[in-house]
C-alpha cells in the first residue's frame, strides 16, 4: 500500500519533532525541496508569497487596534475594527465596530459569529480534555453558548 501525501507529510513533521526541530522555520527548510512532501504546501512564486505575508500583517495591523465603549457604568475594551458580520467566509471585508453597535440587525449577527467562534473553540477544548483524560465538563458550557445563539437568533430587530 502506498502512503498517501499527508501521511509523508506527518512522517516529516512527526521527524523533525524527535530531532527537537519543530519550528516554522525548520519546516520551511524542509519544504524549500521540490522532492519533499512538505513542497506543494507552500507558495513558492515569491510574489504571491509576498501578497499573502502582507495581507496577514494587514489583517494584524487592522485587529491591533482598540477603543473603550462606555455602556451603563461599564468600560469594554474591544476591537475598533471587526469583520464584517455578514460577509461570505472567503471574502475579506472589515468595519468599524462603532458601525456594527449602531446598527441592531449587523450587531445580532455579529454576536451570532462571535459566539459560534466561541462554541468552536470550547468543542475543540471538549475533544483535548477527553484525549487528556481530564473530567473538564465543557458541554454545559457549549449547550449555554447554544442557547445565548438561539435567543439572539429569535429576537426581533
Amino acid at each position: 500500500m502506498t502512503k498517501t501525501l499527508k501521511q509523508k507529510q506527518r512522517e516529516v513533521l512527526a521527524r523533525l519533532n524527535r530531532e527537537k526541530r519543530l519550528t516554522a522555520d525548520d519546516v520551511i527548510k524542509e519544504a524549500r525541496d521540490p522532492n519533499s512532501p512538505l513542497h506543494s504546501c507552500f507558495e513558492w512564486n515569491v510574489q504571491k508569497a509576498a501578497m499573502q505575508a502582507w495581507r496577514e500583517q494587514a489583517r494584524d495591523l487592522i485587529s491591533s487596534f482598540t477603543i473603550i465603549v462606555v455602556r451603563e457604568e461599564r468600560e469594554y475594551r474591544v476591537a475598533e475594527f471587526v469583520e464584517r458580520p455578514n460577509k461570505p467566509l472567503n471574502v475579506q471585508g472589515y468595519m468599524a465596530f462603532e458601525d456594527v453597535r449602531r446598527n441592531p440587525k449587523l450587531a445580532r449577527r455579529f454576536m451570532d459569529d462571535q459566539l459560534r467562534t466561541a462554541v468552536s473553540y470550547v468543542e475543540r477544548a471538549k475533544e483535548y480534555a477527553g484525549a487528556l483524560g481530564l473530567t473538564i465538563e465543557v458541554s454545559e458550557a457549549i449547550e449555554k453558548l447554544e442557547e445565548l445563539r438561539a435567543i439572539l437568533n429569535s429576537a426581533v430587530v
